[in-house]
This record gives C-alpha cells, sequence and structure tokens, in this order.
C-alpha cells in the first residue's frame, strides 16, 4: 500500500491585531515519498500544501549521492517560518578618574534582563517597553540608551553606571520532515513548549510567532 508520508508541527502563531496570543496545530502533508528515487529527484522538490496562515515554505536540499550503487536517499524537507523576537539587554560600566582627573572607564561585559509575555507583547503592538520607546535602525527595532560615562573632577573611587535597551526584531524558525521540534538561530528551543505560539529561551529572550 503507497502512503503519502506526513509530519505533524505545532507552528507558532503571532499576535491577530496584537492583542493576544495563540496557537495551532500546522499539519504538513508531504508531496513526495520519504525515500525518492534518484529518477525523480526533481519532483521531491516540490512546494507542500500547508492547511495553516502560518507561512510555512519547504526549503529543498539535494543530497544526492556520488556513488552508482546508491540509489535512493531520504527526504531531507526543510519547512521555515518567522518569528518575533524580544530582547532586553543591560550594559553596565564603572568609572573614575585618576589623579591627574584622566577619566578611567571600565566596560563590564552586558547582561540580558527577564523578558516576559506580556512586555514582548506590549513591544510589538506599541512599540515601547521599559526601557522608553523603540525607534528602527535598519531591520530592528529598539530603544537607544546610552551609559552616561562623564566623570566628576577627581573622583578616584569607581562608579558603577547602567542602561538597559529592548530589542525587537524577527527570526527565521525552522523544522525538518519527520521531526517534531522547531529550531532556530536565535537560541536553544528544544524546552520550550511551542504548542503555546511563545517560548522563552535560557538567555531569557522572548520569541512569539508570526502569522
Amino acid at each position: 500500500m503507497n502512503q503519502r508520508p506526513g509530519v505533524e508541527v505545532v507552528g507558532l502563531l503571532g499576535l491577530s491585531g496584537g492583542a493576544s496570543c495563540c496557537s495551532c496545530v500546522v499539519t504538513l502533508t508531504a508531496a513526495n515519498p520519504k525515500i525518492c528515487s534518484m529518477d525523480v529527484l526533481g519532483s521531491c522538490g516540490k512546494s507542500l500544501k500547508i492547511s495553516s496562515a502560518l507561512k510555512f515554505r519547504s526549503i529543498w536540499k539535494k543530497n544526492r549521492s556520488t556513488s552508482p550503487l546508491e540509489s535512493v536517499k531520504p527526504n531531507i524537507e526543510e519547512y521555515r517560518s518567522v518569528a518575533t523576537v524580544c530582547r532586553k539587554v543591560r550594559k553596565r560600566a564603572t568609572k573614575r578618574t585618576d589623579i591627574w582627573n584622566n577619566p578611567v572607564i571600565n566596560r563590564l561585559p552586558s547582561e540580558n534582563l527577564p523578558m516576559t509575555r506580556a512586555e514582548c507583547e506590549e513591544m510589538i503592538k506599541h512599540k515601547i517597553c521599559s526601557a522608553g520607546s523603540m525607534t528602527q535602525v535598519g531591520e530592528t527595532l529598539k530603544t537607544t540608551n546610552s551609559l552616561d560615562l562623564t566623570t566628576s573632577y577627581w573622583t578616584l573611587s569607581d562608579t558603577a553606571v547602567s542602561v538597559d535597551n529592548c530589542y525587537l526584531y524577527k527570526s527565521t524558525v525552522s523544522t525538518y520532515f519527520g521531526k517534531h521540534k522547531l529550531v532556530s538561530g536565535t537560541g536553544d528551543m528544544e524546552h520550550c513548549d511551542y504548542q503555546k505560539g511563545r517560548c522563552q529561551l535560557a538567555d531569557l529572550t522572548f520569541m512569539i510567532g508570526s502569522q
């Protein structure tokens, strides 16, 4: 019996009108069999029919064998969608002067701050976060707060200063034929319950699916 292999992938759904976040199950049904003969590889790259508002698209990665004895290859179809990433970062430094009143600045490593679902949704809807209003810089929306590194006269002891900024941008989310997890270059998503259409990554970044 010939069967059409399928993979059920839970897609990330974004905000509808910016007011709420929901989830859906996306059924991706491959138009080609899992094992393809070499003489029909061309048909294995066709787009799939996807019953979802998510705009997943298939990427056929050819894995043609160089051995004449190997006549079949597994289906390695890739499916992609887009998610919105919300991130809040704190920049830190210490400042003082030396005995000649020259500024001495020591920049410290930045740290990611916790980003909640509510704040991420607020950023998406109103382009504002706890660090202030966001402006478009390239493909990223962000606040543009700067560290105050000015020093007072003969301040010989270190003074700690910090500033927070929020960032909002898009990231590609992928899954593969026969797999039931999502992956993204933004961070590890294996621990996420992506059926909810949202995910907080290990680095405290928050991700919400986009339609």
